[in-house]
């Protein structure tokens, strides 16, 4: 099976509230960090130090706020 940067899911905490998003990690040099959802036209900024790989979407149920760390397991291997 072939993992494209869809399959990746990312998550990071928005700068203009602090909320959680979730979709694909885009990262500027210029214009900093942002996430964009994968059903959305909008990035949002994200404070860099929050973005978390959270696996692949076709293998892993939905993590929320950082409760399922394994897939900090699995980059290792």
């Amino acid at each position: 099976m072939r993992i494209t940067m869809r399959d990746i899911k990312f998550k990071g905490k928005r700068k203009d509230n602090g909320e959680w998003v979730y979709g694909s990690y885009i990262h500027c040099e210029i214009d900093g960090d942002s996430i964009k959802p994968f059903d959305s036209l909008i990035q949002y900024d994200v404070i860099p130090e929050t973005v978390e790989v959270i696996g692949n979407i076709h293998d892993n149920p939905e993590i929320l706020d950082g409760e399922d760390k394994s897939w900090q397991k699995r980059l290792k291997s």
